[in-house]
């Protein structure tokens, strides 16, 4: 992750990431799970 944090899949607390850290898996995340036309991210359906 950007920050540098490490997350523990088994067991995550909310300090293991930051608001960047989502955003930017959000921003790199397909929506609709790749059934569109085009490929569209998130960030692009929320503009």
């Amino acid at each position: 992750m950007p920050s540098g944090r490490r997350l523990d899949l088994l067991d995550p607390t909310p300090f293991d990431w930051d608001d960047a850290d989502l955003a930017l898996g959000l921003a790199r995340t397909y929506r609709w799970g790749g059934h569109s036309a085009w490929p569209l991210l998130w960030a692009q359906t929320h503009l």
